[in-house]
């Protein structure tokens, strides 16, 4: 299946030269059913921007574009919406066909590019509330392998769970071991609230049987499961409620 998609960006004017260019940003790489852009700028300086883009894929079924196949622009920058295909391990072909006008002169460029399309990682955080009190905005952060590949903001309120799930390529994976952290971050409300897991995980085949986490291949479910149990700060110390509370024990006796 072949199908056309129109997309749109800018940047100094090439035009008084007559050289006309197309810039064009994309992801490295997408996982199957991901939905992406693509960027792309024609040379400012000229008129009458014209894209069409066309897309195609070994196996296409789930490939949608939107159906558009021709954009038109003042400025020079196109942007596209893209569902890669339901297949891993195979790419998606992208051809863009720019046009514009200096003057009566028509100009056009040809851009060709694949995008590898790999099986998504899911992983997921279990984060509870256990005290009396609400954390607002908290950040938790996704850190595989020391990158940090996802941010997502949430407020809990006393007692409250949320489970927190982030999709990415299988791209970013070890063959071999790698590490998961997913750390809160500090709520606007509370001070000296954190919260981190860590732990390992073999991917692909472990060479025995001491792994407790290991994936084949395929579709990568990882759970952590993080308890918030810091109340509000009435030192600036920063130090867990905890360890407060013993030296408050030590100072009676």
């Amino acid at each position: 299946m072949v199908m056309s998609i129109p997309l749109a960006f800018a940047e100094p004017s090439h035009a008084a030269n007559g050289s006309f260019n197309v810039s064009v940003s994309h992801p490295s790489n997408v996982y199957k059913t991901e939905r992406f852009q693509i960027f792309f700028n024609e040379s400012a300086g000229f008129t009458n921007y014209t894209a069409t883009v066309y897309v195609a894929s070994e196996y296409d079924i789930g490939l949608t574009t939107g159906g558009n196949s021709h954009g038109i622009s003042k400025s020079g920058f196109f942007e596209f919406n893209i569902t890669a295909p339901d297949a891993a391990n195979q790419s998606i072909y992208v051809t863009i066909y720019a046009t514009a006008t200096y003057g009566s002169v028509i100009v056009s460029k040809t851009i060709n590019f694949a995008i590898p399309v790999y099986e998504p990682i899911t992983l997921n955080a279990y984060i509870t509330n256990t005290e009396s009190t609400t954390y607002s905005n908290m950040s938790v952060q996704f850190i595989l392998n020391g990158a940090l590949i996802s941010t997502k903001v949430i407020s809990l309120g006393p007692g409250q769970s949320r489970d927190i799930t982030v999709t990415e390529s299988s791209s970013l994976l070890n063959n071999g071991v790698n590490t998961l952290q997913v750390k809160i971050v500090n709520g606007t409300l509370f001070t000296g609230v954190k919260s981190s897991y860590v732990s390992t995980f073999y991917y692909g085949s472990p060479p025995n049987y001491d792994w407790i986490y290991y994936i084949a291949g395929g579709v990568v479910v990882f759970m952590a499961f993080l308890v918030l149990a810091s109340g509000k700060r009435k030192t600036a110390t920063g130090q867990p409620k905890w360890r407060y509370n013993r030296k408050k024990k030590q100072q009676k006796s």
